[in-house]
């Protein structure tokens, strides 16, 4: 996916200032808390559009165990980068759901049904990309006002 920030110069050198100071940047307290909050607004999307999609509750038993595998994670040693995904174990078949399944039988022969994809996480990430832009781009923003000063 990509994301593309507006930008606007307002002085040039404050920006210099902040781009040598890049490797610094990612690095940010501003930066990462933008990422944070960039996580969390991604983890409710997708819980959001999960509940939308699922089977009405009177249609089947639903547990919820899915819904609660939703979370994010900010990478230790790689600056700059977060992974939403699925926690194990509760989350674990989370891409059959999404994706969905072929027809599949046993060795016997024997009709074990087909899971329909729902595309829940798909549908979340296209519809939010626009949304978490400006709050990655504010947390940049500031990193860069504070390196300059």
């Amino acid at each position: 996916m990509k994301v593309e920030f507006g930008t606007e110069v307002v002085n040039l050198d404050r920006v210099e200032a902040g781009v040598e100071k890049l490797g610094v940047l990612l690095e940010h307290r501003a930066v990462k808390d933008s990422l944070h909050e960039a996580g969390r607004y991604l983890g409710r999307a997708t819980k959001q559009s999960l509940a939308e999609r699922l089977m009405p509750k009177h249609a089947r038993k639903r547990t919820g165990n899915l819904m609660r595998s939703v979370w994010y994670l900010m990478k230790r040693r790689k600056a700059g980068e977060m992974v939403l995904g699925f926690k194990f174990p509760k989350g674990n078949h989370a891409h059959l759901v999404d994706r969905g399944t072929k027809e599949r039988f046993t060795k016997s022969g024997k009709y074990r049904g087909i899971m329909p994809a729902n595309h829940f996480r798909d549908v979340a990430m296209t519809g939010q990309i626009s949304r978490i832009a400006p709050i990655i781009e504010q947390g940049l923003v500031k990193a860069v006002e504070d390196l300059a000063k």
